[in-house]
């Protein structure tokens, strides 16, 4: 009977694995846009761009032969709701991974604010513009969690405290 299952496991596993269109390890693609030849795909993480770390990552590519370009220099600039340029940061590929080019950029206010990639490579120097919400986070980090955990915590040793000695007091009664 196992035998006769493992077909409907397989197919139910490849079913529900199904994803969408990602682009570098898993990211989904959140702008895809042409600039100066160049044919420029953007994926952000996490998907709910939020007040806090924001991982990047920029994939280059001709726009005439779709050949990955790999020794561009990428700098990203994000402009905040008062069009002052807030954070600059270089993105840079590996050797490993030629292909994308990765950066992080900590935001610290919620708004609408401009990511302006510039791309200096082979086939010149551009630049382009994407537009980003920054949503304030579902939950702030806070001094509320740490004691709301501790006190859990002590909820539950002394829980385990009190079994462990009631059912000690009730084995040496039995005994006795």
């Amino acid at each position: 009977m196992i035998k006769k299952m493992w077909p409907w496991v397989v197919l139910l596993a490849v079913t529900f694995s199904w994803g969408s269109v990602s682009a570098n390890d898993g990211l989904d693609i959140f702008f895809e846009g042409e600039s100066g030849g160049y044919h420029i795909t953007l994926s952000v993480q996490p998907e709910v761009i939020a007040v806090g770390e924001v991982h990047f990552s920029i994939t280059v590519a001709e726009s005439d032969s779709m050949l990955p370009v790999t020794d561009a220099e990428i700098v990203l600039l994000a402009i905040d709701q008062n069009k002052e340029p807030t954070y600059q940061v270089r993105a840079l590929n590996t050797p490993n991974d030629p292909v994308h080019y990765m950066s992080n950029i900590k935001f610290e206010s919620s708004g609408d604010w401009i990511l302006r990639i510039k791309i200096d490579g082979r086939l010149g120097d551009t630049g382009l513009d994407v537009p980003l919400l920054i949503k304030q986070p579902a939950l702030m980090p806070a001094s509320e969690g740490t004691i709301l955990f501790f006190g859990i915590l002590v909820v539950l040793l002394t829980g385990s405290l009190y079994l462990w000695r009631s059912s000690r007091n009730s084995l040496k009664s039995r005994n006795f």
